[in-house]
């Protein structure tokens, strides 16, 4: 089961399964299931990203007697990027065999493009803090 760890040390297991995937849709009119439409949604939404984590671990935070208020304060950088992997892989366990198999391909794809789009960035930044214009 994919896990991360917030920001107060607090260890967090991410799951889905319909139970949690129909309260997320009830609760926040989000269909987690439709992979291809809510991964881009809940990137460039972190309230929304939050929010969808916290139902899935809301078992546990009810043990722990954290509110979602408290949950959300703590995942802050470093624990909401690795919340959202989580969250990712936690999708990816809950697919079939055949759709897990290209959710992973597309994953490892997509890593691949964020790592090479960082790169460029980082060259630009570069090229003009010694006072090159891109392109040149």
């Amino acid at each position: 089961m994919p896990k991360f760890t917030d920001n107060q040390g607090r260890e967090w297991s991410v799951y889905i399964d319909i139970p949690i995937a129909r309260k997320i849709r009830k609760q926040l009119d989000v269909n987690i299931l439709d992979i291809a439409k809510a991964l881009p949604e809940l990137a460039a939404d972190p309230i929304m990203l939050c929010d969808v984590l916290f139902l899935t671990c809301q078992d546990q935070a009810s043990q722990k007697g954290i509110t979602d208020e408290e949950f959300g304060r703590s995942l802050v950088g470093d624990a909401i990027g690795q919340a959202s992997e989580a969250l990712v892989e936690a999708l990816i366990n809950f697919s079939p065999p055949r759709q897990r198999e290209m959710l992973q391909n597309l994953k490892m794809i997509s890593m691949k493009l964020q790592e090479q789009q960082t790169g460029m960035v980082q060259q630009t930044i570069d090229r003009m803090i010694h006072g090159q214009t891109p392109g040149m």
